[in-house]
């Protein structure tokens, strides 16, 4: 799956991308570490010990669990709680770097689609972490892609691109007249 049919089947059409109810679309759960260590009787030390202390996703008998770290900013807990949806689209619950890395990839192009981002035009990685709402980490490495980007050093517009522009035509419109992208309603599928 890529950004553009996860969009579609979580029915995004604006940024930043909710992860919670996108969650609810693919048929995860989302759980806080504090809840997970309720529920499962497992102290909040040895489960930092034992797991990615960010995020980690586990398979119960209900289905996956997304179990994530609220105590990060809300762009890096954005960013975890997606990367663990990416594990799970692309089918790679149980991975190593190379899953990793596609996992990365996928989470950067859902949280900051790059021909969108393009086209709102952002200027600087400020901007980018706002209407991204990314971590400034993040928001900075993705800032490098967006000027490559730019440059066309990914060659022309793919038909990809433009389903994504499409996609988020309302909200780019949004974007460029002025209007806060967050109180802007958006079509449902």
């Amino acid at each position: 799956m890529n950004a553009c049919e996860f969009f579609a089947r979580c029915g995004v059409y604006r940024l930043p991308v909710d992860p919670v109810p996108a969650a609810r679309q693919l048929g995860l759960s989302l759980v806080t570490y504090e809840q997970f260590c309720r529920v499962s009787g497992v102290d909040m030390l040895s489960l930092l010990r034992s797991h990615n202390p960010d995020a980690f996703t586990f398979v119960s008998s209900d289905g996956p669990v997304v179990v994530y770290n609220r105590q990060r900013t809300p762009g890096r807990r954005r960013w975890n709680i997606v990367h663990e949806l990416s594990h799970f689209v692309l089918g790679e619950l149980d991975c190593g770097t190379h899953g990793e890395q596609d996992a990365d990839r996928l989470t950067a192009d859902i949280l900051c689609p790059l021909p969108v981002v393009s086209l709102c035009g952002v200027r600087n990685v400020r901007e980018l972490q706002q209407l991204c709402g990314l971590s400034h980490e993040a928001a900075a490495l993705r800032w490098r892609s967006l000027c490559a980007f730019r440059r066309g050093e990914q060659g022309p517009f793919s038909e990809t691109d433009w389903q994504l522009v499409r996609r988020f035509q309302p909200f780019i419109s949004a974007v460029l007249d002025g209007f806060s992208p967050q109180s802007t309603t958006f079509p449902v599928e």
